[in-house]
């Protein structure tokens, strides 16, 4: 075989390919060709034993009948068959091709093999026989025409003639891996298209000639038209052809000719020259804008050098704006609400509202304003005194790695105090937040390169009317200085000034006010406030010693902050932009933009359409976006003059400096971009971007019949392209990069992503084009070829990842909560922290990803058996236990792990009826037709209509942990559920927060809170054996009878309930009460002559008599029953208790507490009334609960009781 592969390589036939000699299958390779022949009928429909004739070295093996007849023969024979026929090949064929198969057989098959390569199965088509090569009619047979074995062939026949084959035994079976059996063509197709999808997507092929022309591609040949020279109008169809290489001169031509092409390039021709007259119109107004802005700016120097103003405009509380809009007058709104207001200010700040409001020449309200805001927090922050750090004498000498060991948990323990979000990145994603960041003098001089840059931007804009000026520039009230606090994360990253919120929400209702007002009233900030700090954050955690994978973020003084967050709220209300754009505003524009792409790839595959998608990467948008660009956008919305003074005085002469965590660089000027982390920044950016949207329009974008046309989406920098056409999608990329380019914006070739869905022709197929089809799309960027995402790929677009099917399948996101669970276990934490980090930071992480992909019912309930199978192993529960006590609120008993069947669920229903009031029809119109079965199966599982109201979801989650609260009461895990749910106090240990309980604590807690602590009945339920008490044989081994009943845990029941009375006598004592424990008082009308109440509390006139009690929380019976029983035995004493202590009022009353640690919630208010707060009450409980478990464990070390 060696030498005849080399003999047929030398006559430059290369791809070779192997065949079956029983059915003429082709096969890419021996090895499939003889899987194949062992797999399928072929090897049992011939008598003849197979032989292999292997080389050394084994390039190929064949299987050899030395029976079967060549192609040559095969000609001959057939030749000499048939009656007044023609030599040549192509009627021999004819001729075999209308015989009967039985009369085939026999003129072909003159040896008796019907499987042999001279017979034609019956199933094969005349199309398959004329692939063959058929060589002359010579008589002879050479090495190059064919070479025959016993049951294959191996023949020349081109690699491209992959004509699929039924087997004799009306089978087919897959060219790529031998695999097989399949009945119908179709699971051939659909076995290729999953187990082998590059190969299956090679062979679909794409016609390039004879195309019909889109409406894109129409309009398109319109412009370019249009836009011809003189030169080239002369010959326009040559022209034309060498701008569109797509397409033939001839195909132009015949398209010209057309009646609807003539109309539309008239049309085209039309707008654009009345787009000619705007231009020149727009350049006559830019010059007055251009003017006013000037004299704008010559004004504000005047003011902020002098620190007067003129004031002779104002007058009944309004202002005059350059442009003659009124707006209120600041000075005289701090005059009537502040002033005369008689607020309590520091005396700096008094001196500055003096100087602003009266006009006080050569002073300086602003800074002055920033020294008051200093003088009040220094006035009200209190020292805090360090606590002395612990010394370790005496440590053991321990090893290396019990060192790493101890530092690793050390490490952790502190992130989980001080900060959990870190924590959770160094468990889950890997990344250490303590990774060694590139050299400071490498990072200094990346970023002075990127923000000491002044970009300008020299396009002329017309200017619309002033908006919104009363809004903008109105006072700042304390309601929006306490809705920006509120809004505000607590901890937030520090500014320059090292101020916390705690610090400045103590002077908002009168310091900051003042100064807010002030600042505005000036349109400036303090100069010190200019000063920033930038962080560097990585981007994930390869290759971090480049410094383009870290995200710079500026962080400015948290009074900025809280100033702009005002002055953004108040922008977005005035300011609209266009509805492509879905980042930063009051909606999902996350889950709408994912919605969209992942059903408009969806609907084009189902419709075998053609779909060009381009998800654009802006390199550094944020930080590179110039100032000028800025203005112009607020001048292109209509922003007032004076506000845009306020937005340059911000960045005008404004520095940051990089900070790591031992020290600074030098200052940098912010010449350019956007500061990361300024609640501005967002809304200026999306207002630079929204010119694009428009002038785009709808123009080139991927069709939907009777609905519209989708060519844009935008989450602020994050730009997806959509088109129909392979021109459309170069167009809409050109004019994109044009617009970016004049804003001083670059697209990042390398990261941008293209994904193209093309239609086969007649074939109802859908073509995935990347690099390895035919003729694949190149679309450019720079020059730059964007991209193809293969079949077997993925990207990231927007939080999701995508494939050119849609949102990737969510089992990657299952793998990925495996990877995280096992982490979580590994991690060196205590049980009650890992539950923690599995409420707060696992499960969260991964809502977004199940929202949005395509994931089912079925599907979220596995990954909640896997969570709770985790959390059994953790916290050592048996795999019987009642499942809803995880899903229970905290406060109402439960561990509060959130149920993704649930959460997912109304989050899909809750998503799906939001993109149905949100004003997009495309939108609409996709998910209905396209993600209709996976809601209708969503709302089904949630037991809701397909068109749900906001109240029915809301009211299905209520009702989810009604049920749960049902099914755990009637397990008996439950056993005293409903007086937990009513005792919120003594279930805060439950969400693991609580620092005094160990980790064995903490999960023995559990168990005796579940009834599954390790007992004879808990063991055996369900099982005919003894569960007679191990200790003392008088009743059944409960949870109740060891801790309540038992006479081996007598003693440990009388400490616990010591300590109880303990306790509470130290908060009496406190409290100025005169206590007595256990005073004898003869009692002639009960059973025994003396009675010993626990306390008896005396103040003045009053005695409190109480008696403590420890019960069992069987049910909701337990402490009224209780507590009436001790009210009884003890209020006969009265009058005793009246002469013994002198008092005139005695209170008998009784402190029932649940050995589980419960309260009743009737009875709260009676320890209340003897000073225990919330949290005391809590500890209490704790303490209970400690005690009861060394009950239980003296229980099980104690030898058997003898009575």
């Amino acid at each position: 075989m060696t030498n005849i592969e080399e003999h047929l390589k030398s006559h430059d036939i290369t791809l070779l390919e192997y065949k079956c000699g029983a059915c003429h299958k082709p096969w890419r390779s021996w090895r499939a060709a003889i899987a194949h022949y062992s797999r399928s009928n072929c090897r049992h429909s011939t008598s003849a034993t197979p032989t292999f004739l292997t080389a050394d070295p084994p390039s190929s093996t064949n299987v050899i009948d030395q029976s079967t007849t060549t192609i040559e023969q095969l000609q001959n024979t057939t030749t000499n068959s048939a009656v007044n026929e023609e030599s040549e090949a192509e009627e021999q064929i004819q001729t075999i091709g209308n015989q009967s198969s039985d009369e085939t057989t026999q003129q072909l098959g003159n040896d008796g093999n019907a499987h042999s390569p001279s017979v034609i199965p019956k199933t094969q088509k005349i199309a398959d026989v004329q692939n063959v090569d058929i060589p002359a009619n010579d008589g002879k047979q050479s090495d190059d025409e064919q070479i025959n074995g016993d049951h294959g062939i191996i023949s020349n026949t081109r690699k491209e003639n992959n004509v699929e084959m039924k087997e004799t035994d009306e089978k087919y079976y897959c060219e790529f891996c031998a695999s097989g059996g399949f009945n119908k063509k179709a699971g051939l197709s659909q076995h290729k298209r999953h187990m082998h999808p590059n190969e299956y997507n090679a062979t679909i092929e794409v016609p390039m000639k004879k195309r019909l022309w889109t409406r894109d591609d129409i309009l398109i040949l319109a412009e370019l038209e249009a836009n011809l020279t003189s030169s080239e109008a002369g010959n326009p169809n040559s022209a034309l052809a060498l701008k569109l290489p797509s397409r033939s001169r001839e195909a132009i031509k015949k398209r010209r000719q057309t009646t609807e092409y003539k109309t539309l390039l008239q049309q085209v021709r039309e707008s654009k020259a009345a787009i000619t007259i705007e231009e020149s119109d727009d350049s006559e107004k830019s010059i007055i804008v251009n003017s006013l802005t000037i004299a704008n700016d010559s004004i504000n120097n005047n003011v902020n050098n002098s620190g007067n103003h003129n004031s002779n405009d104002r007058s009944q509380g309004t202002q005059v704006g350059t442009n003659n809009e009124s707006y209120p007058d600041i000075r005289q709104y701090t005059k009537t609400n502040i002033m005369k207001g008689r607020i309590r200010l520091c005396q700096t700040m008094c001196d500055a509202m003096t100087h602003y409001v009266n006009d006080v020449p050569n002073s300086d309200p602003v800074n002055e304003s920033l020294n008051g805001i200093h003088q009040a927090i220094n006035s009200v922050q209190s020292s805090q005194s360090r606590k002395d750090d612990k010394q370790t004498i005496g440590s053991k000498l321990r090893s290396a790695k019990s060192i790493a060991k101890a530092q690793k948990y050390a490490h952790y323990q502190c992130l989980f105090k001080k900060d959990k979000s870190k924590l959770a990145s160094e468990i889950f994603d890997g990344v250490d937040n303590s990774a060694v960041k590139p050299p400071m003098s490498v990072a200094y001089e990346h970023y002075k390169k990127i923000w000491t840059i002044d970009t300008k931007d020299a396009e002329i804009t017309g200017r619309k009317a002033s908006v919104g000026t009363d809004v903008l520039l109105a006072p700042i009230t304390r309601e929006e200085i306490a809705w920006a606090i509120d809004q505000t994360n607590t901890k937030t990253a520090l500014g320059p000034d090292r101020l916390p919120l705690v610090t400045i929400k103590a002077i908002a209702k009168n310091e900051l006010w003042c100064a807010f007002n002030i600042w505005l009233g000036y349109r400036r900030i303090p100069d010190s406030l200019k000063i920033n700090r930038t962080v560097l954050l990585p981007k994930g955690k390869d290759n971090l010693d480049n410094i383009k994978n870290w995200r710079p973020i500026t962080i400015a003084s948290l009074l900025l902050r809280l100033y702009n967050k005002i002055l953004a709220r108040r922008m977005q209300n005035v300011f609209r932009t266009n509805s492509k754009q879905k980042g930063f505003k009051p909606l999902n524009g996350v889950g709408q933009n994912v919605a969209l792409l992942h059903n408009l790839l969806r609907h084009a595959r189902t419709n075998k359409n053609n779909l060009f998608v381009c998800l654009l990467d802006v390199s550094k948008a944020f930080d590179s976006v110039p100032h000028e660009s800025i203005k112009r956008a607020l001048l292109r919305n209509g922003c007032p003059l004076e506000f845009i003074d306020l937005f340059n005085n911000q960045y005008e002469n404004s520095y940051t400096a990089l900070s790591y965590a031992d020290r600074s660089s030098r200052l940098i000027a912010l010449r350019r971009g956007v500061k990361q982390g300024d609640p501005m920044s967002s809304i200026l950016f999306n207002l630079v971007i929204d010119e694009l949207f428009e002038i785009l329009g709808d123009r080139f974008g991927y069709e939907l019949d009777g609905v519209g046309s989708v060519n844009a989406r935008a989450f602020a920098d994050d730009i997806a392209l959509m088109s129909g056409s392979e021109l459309g999608m170069q167009k809409l990329l050109s004019e994109t990069e044009a617009f970016l380019g004049a804003r001083g914006l670059v697209l990042n070739a390398d990261k941008c992503i293209s994904i193209c869905l093309r239609k086969a022709g007649k074939v109802k197929k859908s073509q995935i084009a990347d690099s390895s089809v035919k003729n694949p799309p190149q679309f450019t960027v720079k020059n730059q070829p964007i991209q193809l995402l293969g079949v077997d790929k993925s990207c990231r677009y927007l939080g999701v990842q995508f494939s050119p099917l849609g949102a990737v399948d969510p089992r990657v996101t299952v793998s990925a909560i495996k990877s995280a669970l096992s982490s979580l276990s590994k991690a060196p934490l205590k049980p009650q922290q890992k539950v923690v980090m599995l409420r707060t930071y696992l499960i969260p992480r991964f809502i977004f990803a199940f929202t949005h992909t395509e994931c089912y019912p079925k599907l979220m309930g596995q990954q909640d058996r896997l969570i709770r199978r985790w959390l059994k192993e953790t916290l050592k529960l048996p795999p019987s236990v009642c499942s809803d006590f995880f899903y229970l609120p905290v406060k109402e008993g439960g561990l509060g792990i959130g149920k993704l069947y649930d959460i997912i669920g109304i989050a899909k229903v809750r998503l799906h009826s939001s993109f149905h009031r949100a004003n997009d029809m495309c939108l609409q119109f996709l998910v209905d037709t396209q993600g209709s079965a996976m809601h209708s199966r969503w709302c089904n599982a949630m037991k809701l209509s397909d068109r749900p109201s906001a109240a029915d979801i809301n009211q299905r989650n209520v009702l989810s942990i009604n049920e749960s609260r049902i099914r755990l009461a009637e397990t008996v895990h439950g056993s005293g559920s409903t007086v937990f749910r009513e005792s919120p106090i003594t279930n805060q240990w439950l969400s693991g927060y609580t620092r005094i309980m160990k980790g064995r604590t903490y999960i023995k807690a559990i168990q005796m809170r579940t009834n599954t602590t390790p007992t004879r009945v808990s063991t055996t339920r369900g099982q005919n054996t003894n569960k007679a008490c191990r200790r003392c044989g008088l009743a059944d081994e409960t949870l109740i009878h060891i801790l309540q009943t038992c006479p081996l845990t007598q003693g440990m029941r009388c400490r616990r309930h010591n300590n109880v009375c303990r306790k509470v006598s130290d908060k009496l004592r406190s409290k100025g009460f005169q206590v007595y424990s256990e005073q004898g008082l003869p009692s002639p009308g009960l059973q025994t002559n003396i009675s010993r109440p626990d306390i008896i509390a005396v103040q003045g006139e009053k005695a409190l008599v109480l008696d403590i009690t420890c019960v069992y929380e069987s049910n909701s019976n337990s402490f009224p029953d209780a507590y009436r029983r001790k009210v009884n035995r003890y209020s006969p004493l009265e009058e005793t208790v009246k002469q013994k202590f002198q008092v005139r009022k005695v209170e008998f009353q009784g402190l029932v507490i649940g050995s589980r640690g419960a309260y009743d919630p009737k009875h709260l208010a009676i320890w209340h009334s003897m000073g225990f707060s919330g949290t005391e009450l809590g500890m209490l409980a704790i303490g209970v609960i400690e005690d009861s478990l060394r009950t239980i464990t003296l229980f099980n070390n104690a030898n058997r009781l003898r009575i």
